[in-house]
């Protein structure tokens, strides 16, 4: 089950509970050429933010998608946005503009 058959609340408890600060922390370690990307909507409003943008630490982008909700990816007003986020983040070389 999940958001579309009322199981929302419980959905939420299994994503805090799997400690994804932890394994954010542990992926982005300074030397490893790992960067995170986050990508919130200014509409979505994640408990979750703050710990995970803090775990990722200077190998961490964070981006807020103004008029996006939890599901901005699948609005085409964004889509120019994420490409070029993504193609940023795919490109390790290159220091992320802010």
């Amino acid at each position: 089950p999940g958001m579309f058959f009322d199981q929302s609340s419980e959905q939420v408890a299994i994503l805090q509970g799997t400690q994804s600060p932890a394994g954010v922390s542990a992926f982005a370690q300074p030397g490893s050429g790992h960067r995170v990307l986050f990508m919130y909507g200014s509409s979505d409003h994640s408990s979750m933010q703050p710990a995970l943008n803090a775990a990722a630490g200077s190998l961490g982008r964070t981006v807020i998608v103004s008029g996006g909700d939890h599901f901005f990816t699948h609005d085409t007003r964004f889509f120019d946005l994420v490409v070029d986020e993504l193609a940023a983040l795919a490109k390790p070389g290159e220091a992320w503009s802010s």
